[in-house]
């Protein structure tokens, strides 16, 4: 971020959140990008549907995905870097290294206060978030994954309350979103083929190619899929395109509340808008679709 102007060209190690989100801010600026990534795609963890799309999004904006491959070297040269992987050489200005973060408490002196680390360094805390020393309490980044802005601020209003004498448990869901071009995200339960194949699970994806404000946003090859169980109560959603972020914030919420898919299928959505896309996605699971042909078996 202390570049003077964007660099002619850049490697950047690791196809997680950071690595994918700075491919597509270099590529933007006009940089030539090279992602290397270990795994057979990107965003490992995630929805493979959306991870499917953020890689067709990432070659769609030129960014030269290097995958199922492995960074021997890296060296410098006059010329920038030079990477060297298990299965080619590239040359560019500079390299980004994004292939994950540590906790900095081993410089804090923290065992000097009674305050127990896991063997990666991160403190460990129970549901309260208190430390194992109970006047000390610790949100966010140091007590480990998912490491997420509105973790931390959700966790330390949480805190607060509890350094005045209240027990409140942090047992929440925690969304998350991927800045890609378009945003991408999920909440929730992340079906396996197998959780679909034995009905443990319950899937009602939507296309937004039959969503107004999806083509004026440019958004149509975008999706929301929603996870349900056999009572119909959400417990998760994955979606890509405009506005996953507002989508998946709603949903974050039906699942909380445990509301059903006919409970969302009630409300009156604005047209056009991609909010639409919650009832659709929900009439699709109920069989009534509107702007969807649905095969029955």
């Amino acid at each position: 971020l202390n570049l003077r102007k964007p660099p002619g060209s850049i490697t950047i190690i690791g196809g997680g959140a950071v690595g994918v989100e700075y491919a597509f801010v270099f590529s933007a600026l006009g940089s030539e990008v090279h992602l290397v990534e270990k795994s057979e795609n990107v965003l490992a963890g995630m929805d493979d549907d959306v991870r499917l799309g953020v890689k067709r999004s990432l070659i769609k904006h030129g960014v030269k995905l290097h995958l199922n491959d492995q960074v021997n070297s890296i060296t410098k040269n006059s010329d920038g870097v030079v990477v060297e992987t298990l299965k080619t050489r590239i040359e560019s200005e500079i390299a980004l290294v994004a292939i994950g973060r540590k906790p900095a408490t081993d410089k804090l002196g923290v065992e000097n206060a009674g305050i127990k680390t896991d063997n990666k360094g991160f403190i460990i805390v129970n549901e309260y978030l208190e430390t194992s020393n109970p006047h000390y309490f610790a949100v966010g980044d140091v007590i480990g994954h998912p490491m997420l802005a509105h973790k931390a601020i959700y966790q330390s209003l949480v805190a607060a309350e509890n350094m005045a004498g209240k027990k409140i448990a942090f047992r929440k869901l925690i969304p998350f979103i991927v800045y890609s071009i378009p945003f991408a995200g999920g909440v929730g339960a992340v079906p396996s083929k197998d959780d679909v194949a034995t009905g443990r699970v319950r899937i009602a994806r939507f296309g937004y190619h039959g969503l107004a404000m999806a083509h004026i946003e440019d958004g149509v090859d975008g999706f929301l899929k929603i996870v349900y169980n056999d009572k119909h109560e959400v417990i998760g959603a994955h979606a890509i395109g405009p506005e996953t972020d507002m989508i998946i914030a709603a949903l974050t919420i039906a699942i909380e509340k445990k509301l059903t898919l006919e409970e969302i299928g009630e409300v009156i959505y604005p047209h056009p808008s991609m909010s639409e896309a919650l009832r659709e996605s929900v009439l699709i699971g109920l069989e009534k679709p509107i702007h969807t042909v649905v095969f029955r078996k």
